[in-house]
């Protein structure tokens, strides 16, 4: 069985496979800023702290003190790792054409001394500049290759700068007899910073993807693709606390992004890219609404297209109060024949008609327990229901902002970008988030407040859906 050298960071080591090959050549390229520095150390760093593999970190571009004052930044005590004997620090900074025979010697007594099992040398761009010819290039990482990478046993990471503007890997490398090549970027988003991996080349391993989102928060941290996680025994769902001026977004990342929540009385809006998944939309929708729910509030939804009360019933009831789901849950079908206590029956004949039997219900609710409700409205099923009736649903929709805004509740509109209610549904919100996918990654940001962008993961540890945000910086 092939020994894989592990990176904890975030999901890469299970979506390359188990890790890096031992023993293999990575060429990890990116233009300057893209988070090749924190990949290197964090590669380095774990395998000395926490797999026993000592490591050797080459520079020809930054001083050892630098190096150890930026990694600090992110959890990285390199010191204390020299201290245990796991760790060396080359500076190469210095070195001019004259010396690079002697460094290059330096470098393989180093990694033998320490028994170095992980090695990085940044940058190969660096260090090809004290070369005259580019043969002497291939000459010298061809010494690295065969006396350090296949004798050793050393798998070694080499950093190429990709010139900012450029798409090519570097000085030469289409040459080199690397096992892999790693390409990161820095990409925007309406304007907001997303990072991405690209996985170019990784000698034999089968790759489902080859491109994800990473952050730099806390470290270099891949996500996989979203996807939702089984619950084998449910669990009832923790509500967060409200506030005198805020619901709670169920969310605890969400509420600091918005100081405390979805001000009472807002109207906030969900615009959905096309292409993110129907889980999606569930991992912001259903916290805020078991959080409502178990706080003893109110929850009446109007279900987006193609999807119906069950659906939103099954995402809910295993991790809500039983006597308080029964009570206070109360979601829209379009058929005259359903008759679950959990459903209001619309004819989706008259437009005026259903809005009226559905604030009946929510007047009805809040009379007999004095209790706040949310409202989350799926427009593209109203559009669907109601073809004809396009003027009359943003009038509706306004006209139900006055009384959310009166009343202290709080409305959630889920709309698509291209449909017809979309740009009145944006003017109208004091809250306006986007959801989209990006890598194989769902993402959310806002416009109102402006944030920057969020990956969505769905932690299931505690035995209910726990919807995590992590910032892509």
């Amino acid at each position: 069985m092939e020994k894989n050298v592990l990176m904890d960071m975030g999901g890469l080591d299970l979506l390359v496979g188990g890790g890096f090959p031992f023993g293999s050549l990575i060429l990890l390229a990116g233009n300057p800023g893209t988070g090749k520095t924190v990949f290197s150390a964090q590669f380095i760093y774990r395998g000395a702290a926490d797999y026993g593999e000592n490591g050797v970190y080459v520079s020809f571009a930054e001083s050892r003190e630098v190096f150890l004052r930026n990694m600090l930044d992110f959890g990285f005590n390199f010191e204390e790792l020299e201290r245990q004997g796991k760790f060396r620090f080359l500076d190469m900074t210095t070195m001019k054409e004259e010396g690079v025979s002697a460094a290059l010697e330096l470098i393989l007594n180093e990694v033998h001394g320490l028994g170095a099992k992980r090695l990085v040398i940044d940058s190969f761009s660096a260090m090809a500049q004290a070369f005259e010819k580019p043969i002497d290039v291939r000459v010298a990482v061809h010494l690295v290759l065969n006396r350090l990478v296949r004798q050793l046993g050393c798998t070694t990471l080499i950093i190429v700068e990709v010139p900012m503007g450029s798409e090519r890997v570097g000085v030469n490398v289409e040459e080199f007899v690397a096992d892999g090549i790693l390409m990161l970027r820095r990409d925007e988003v309406e304007g907001r910073l997303i990072r991405k991996i690209e996985i170019l080349k990784l000698r034999g391993r089968r790759l489902k993807d080859h491109r994800y989102v990473f952050t730099l928060d806390g470290g270099f941290k891949v996500f996989p693709s979203f996807a939702l996680k089984e619950i084998g025994k449910p669990r009832p769902f923790k509500p967060l606390p409200d506030t005198p001026m805020h619901f709670s977004t169920g969310i605890i990342e969400l509420d600091e992004a918005l100081s405390g929540g979805y001000p009472r009385g807002s109207i906030v809006l969900l615009e959905v890219d096309e292409n993110v998944p129907r889980g999606g939309v569930s991992s912001i929708l259903n916290p805020v609404r078991l959080n409502f729910i178990n706080n003893g509030n109110g929850v009446f939804s109007i279900p987006s297209a193609g999807l119906n009360a069950d659906y939103v019933k099954r995402g809910l009831e295993p991790y809500a109060d039983k006597r308080l789901f029964n009570r206070n849950v109360r979601i829209v079908e379009f058929e005259e024949g359903s008759q679950e206590p959990y459903t209001i029956a619309l004819r989706g004949r008259s437009i005026m008609d259903d809005y009226e039997k559905f604030w009946e219900h929510i007047r009805a609710f809040k009379a007999e327990t004095g209790k706040p409700v949310l409202g989350t409205i799926g427009y593209d099923t109203l559009e669907y229901i109601y073809p004809d009736d396009a003027a009359i649903l943003i009038q509706q929709m306004v006209k139900t902002a006055k009384r959310i805004r009166v009343s202290g509740d709080l409305r959630i509109n889920i709309v698509r970008p291209s449909m017809k209610i979309t740009p009145h549904a944006r003017y109208i919100s004091d809250v306006h988030f986007k959801l989209v996918e990006a890598g194989g990654s769902l993402c959310l940001y806002g416009l109102k407040p402006r944030t920057g962008i969020y990956n969505i993961e769905v932690d299931v540890k505690e035995e209910y859906p726990k919807t995590r945000l992590t910032p892509i910086v």
